[in-house]
C-alpha cells in the first residue's frame, strides 16, 4: 500500500525565505525519501545541490518553497520541459 505523506504548510512556513538548508533540516517537508529526492534532483525537477565540500551539501530555501509549492510542476531552469525523460 502507497502512503504518501501529506506537506504540513505550517512546516513550510518556518522555513525561512532566504538561506540554506541541508537535507536533514528540509526532509521532513518532503512526501518521499532521500533516493527519490536525489533522482528529482538529477532530472532537473527538484532544486539543484549547492556543494560547499566532499560532504556539505545545501539547497537555496526559496528553491525549496517553490519546489514544495507546486512538486509535480517544478522545473530547474536550465532543464527547461524535458517531457520525454521517462519517469
Amino acid at each position: 500500500m502507497n502512503k504518501v505523506k501529506n506537506i504540513n504548510t505550517q512546516e513550510c512556513q518556518m522555513l525561512s525565505t532566504q538561506g540554506l538548508s541541508r537535507y536533514g533540516s528540509i526532509k521532513h517537508l518532503l512526501p518521499f525519501g532521500k533516493t527519490w529526492f536525489e533522482l528529482l534532483v538529477k532530472q532537473g525537477r527538484a532544486p539543484k545541490k549547492i556543494r560547499l565540500g566532499n560532504r556539505c551539501t545545501f539547497y537555496k530555501n526559496s528553491e525549496i518553497l517553490k519546489f514544495l509549492d507546486d512538486i509535480v510542476n517544478y522545473r530547474t531552469e536550465d532543464f527547461g520541459d524535458y517531457s520525454g525523460m521517462g519517469v
